[in-house]
């Protein structure tokens, strides 16, 4: 009987949606307790995946899609430990969430406190969340999905606790007054969960502060199991259980790769305008789409709902059929991808297992067949419209297992500058100078070097009181990196940008003008604010000309 309780039992928990979680868990807390918190598992899992998809919208991975693919995962990179840590801090807050609601069987308040002085002027009391209980649970269910010994499992199971640590790290004190007319002078105070976007944006943090192990690799692979745990041990040292570690560098996300579950950033949405946009946000369809070699699509779509409804008596409703147009940004192929890779000529140089691909603009009849067909598929493909003659426009890794230790930074072909070992495309500076130099400026308003005129000719195309343009000062001077150009009432006008050390500002000609910390602050004042304009032939004129910066002209 006893034996066939089991079987029925098992074959629930094949037929359950959370079926992931290992029949291991079922053995350990058993028949009743996997039942009873299995569907509390199962959705706080997903819900830290859906919170990994929040924080990583504007980022080039953008988490797994399911909760099921967790074992999937066979990386341990910086991403990955965010993924491990979410979906604990997710199994946990839900359980100690029901638990609190009266949901779960045997489980209720945490009052082991009550009663005791928390602090000056205050007890503790109430009904504390049971975050020991989710804690406990989870750890059974979480942290039986890794099963093996290795350096990958240690790292996944330290992560899984660093997303229970957030958990406890996020909790707030809640506390009521008491006395006479509620003079508050005691208070009796309680512990209660955070909001889990808290704990979300609490792990994000820490996944930029992730840490990279440095295994004994040579222990690792003597085979001997203790020699194994020794390494382990010893490449964590002092890491506190709060921090996130990983073990390998991230792979190129801007490239789809099947085989390893990587999706690409074709066909990814982006943002280019609206309110109250980070700066992370604004800088989004760059991110996705151009430094992946892809270019933004505007893309309408028409939405009709009900709207303008009205309650006739009696009984009904009669509504009015409205029509809106959504506008999405998303990330797609270069128009005449092909056609234009047959225009250039391409340049491969491998040295010590790096392979250096560099476009040059010129026309060469070359069969594009040559280039798909290359024997080397582990390059990076570049749009010959961001590339300079004579300059280095992407870096791929191809080292093999013997050529780690090499050198990680290569001359160019002239031998004017350096370039490290980076696997992302770079746009190539128009001058001879060191690339990290470059600005980390919305492209939407930036144009980098070009010439004056060419800015002009942008402006005027766009043909729009408001156009504007920021692009590098044509003199060089660090006082004065760079030139604002708007365009307002067919005229350009031409100001500088001013670096004062920690502040910039416009040269308008008039006094008292404002500084700002960076040019993105700056950009963002005047398209709300508007800016005096000063005519250069006629700065007597009392009537002055004023303009918002109103449609960004980039390139």
């Amino acid at each position: 009987m006893v034996q066939l309780l089991f079987w029925l039992l098992l074959l629930l928990y094949k037929m359950t949606p959370g079926y992931a979680w290992v029949a291991s868990n079922f053995l350990m807390t058993g028949p009743k307790a996997y039942l009873t918190y299995a569907r509390s598992v199962q959705v706080g899992a997903q819900s830290g995946i859906e919170e990994c998809k929040h924080q990583f919208a504007w980022d080039r991975w953008n988490c797994p899609d399911s909760a099921v693919q967790l074992r999937g995962l066979r990386r341990a990179t910086r991403e990955t430990s965010f993924v491990h840590a979410i979906s604990a801090a997710g199994v946990m807050y839900t359980l100690t969430r029901n638990c609190s609601l009266g949901d779960l069987d045997d489980c209720g308040c945490d009052v082991s406190k009550n009663g005791k002085i928390g602090g000056r002027g205050w007890l503790w009391g109430g009904c504390s969340d049971n975050v020991d209980f989710g804690e406990r649970i989870s750890k059974q269910y979480v942290d039986a999905q890794e099963t093996g010994q290795d350096s990958r499992a240690a790292v996944n199971l330290h992560n899984n606790e660093a997303g229970r640590q957030a958990v406890k790290a996020t909790m707030k004190r809640i506390c009521r007054c008491h006395g006479m007319s509620e003079s508050c002078s005691v208070q009796t105070c309680w512990t209660q969960l955070s909001d889990f976007r808290d704990i979300g944006n609490y792990l994000k943090i820490k996944h930029g502060q992730a840490q990279k192990l440095d295994i004994d690799k040579k222990r690792m692979r003597a085979g001997n199991s203790a020699d194994n745990r020794g390494a382990v041990v010893d490449a964590f040292g002092s890491i506190s259980r709060a921090e996130l570690v990983y073990l390998e560098d991230s792979p190129d996300y801007c490239r789809r790769n099947s085989s390893t579950g990587l999706y690409g950033t074709e066909g990814r949405e982006c943002v280019q305008h609206g309110e109250g946009l980070t700066q992370w946000e604004r800088r989004s369809c760059r991110r996705l789409c151009h430094e992946c070699g892809l270019r933004v699509e505007e893309r309408r779509t028409e939405v009709v709902s009900s709207c303008n409804c009205k309650f006739h008596w009696c009984c009904k409703v009669n509504c009015e059929d409205c029509s809106q147009v959504i506008v999405k940004y998303v990330c797609a192929r270069r128009d005449g991808e092909h056609s234009l890779r047959s225009k250039v000529k391409s340049v491969k140089v491998r040295r010590r297992g790096v392979m250096v691909i560099a476009f040059t603009q010129e026309q060469q009849n070359w069969d594009s067949d040559e280039f798909d067909n290359d024997s080397d598929e582990n390059y990076e493909e570049v749009d010959p419209e961001e590339s300079e003659k004579g300059y280095i426009s992407a870096v791929t890794e191809t080292q093999s297992a013997e050529e780690e230790d090499s050198e990680e930074c290569y001359e160019c072909f002239d031998g004017n500058f350096e370039l490290p070992l980076s696997p992302h495309i770079l746009k190539p500076p128009q001058t001879y100078q060191n690339i990290t130099e470059f600005p980390d400026f919305d492209c939407s308003w930036y144009g980098g070097q070009v010439t004056r005129h060419q800015a002009e000719d942008v402006l005027r195309e766009v043909n729009k009181d408001g156009a504007f343009m920021v692009r590098d000062s044509s003199k060089g001077f660090a006082e004065h990196p760079y030139t604002l150009m708007l365009l307002k009432e067919d005229k350009v006008y031409n100001i500088q940008i001013r670096n004062q050390g920690n502040s910039y500002s416009l040269g308008t000609g008039l006094k008292n003008t404002e500084s700002f910390p960076g040019v993105e602050e700056m950009i963002t004042h005047y398209k709300f604010n508007p800016l005096v304009l000063i005519d250069g032939t006629d700065r007597d004129s009392e009537t002055q000309s004023q303009s918002c910066l109103l449609h960004p002209a980039g390139l």
